[in-house]
């Protein structure tokens, strides 16, 4: 039996990695700044949009997988299964944008 507790610990540690993934998916396999000729502060904001919108996804998810919860409150199973799919489908979809993100010099 799934309880609602294991359920909201599912959906942080969801969270988190979705947080995670568009920042170290480009970080680790996606183009650089300066390999496009963006160096220093430009080079830093650009990151933190990218940071500042994975952990808008995050929280955003977190809280409708909340409201799925309290409006499913009754079928526990199907909140679980909202939370798995949405998050793993959110996580594919910010590592696709992170290894495919290019920038370009204006």
């Amino acid at each position: 039996m799934v309880s609602h507790q294991s359920i909201i610990i599912v959906r942080i540690v969801f969270a988190i990695l979705i947080a995670a993934a568009l920042p170290k998916s480009h970080e680790w396999w996606g183009a650089s700044p300066e390999a496009a000729g963006i160096e220093g502060p430009s080079a830093f904001v650009l990151q933190l949009m990218i940071v500042v919108f994975s952990v808008f996804v995050a929280v955003v998810y977190f809280a409708i997988g909340s409201v799925v919860q309290f409006v499913a409150r009754s079928r526990i199973a199907i909140a679980a299964y909202f939370d798995v799919c949405v998050g793993v489908v959110l996580i594919a979809f910010l590592v696709y944008g992170g290894i495919t993100a290019e920038y370009h010099a204006v």
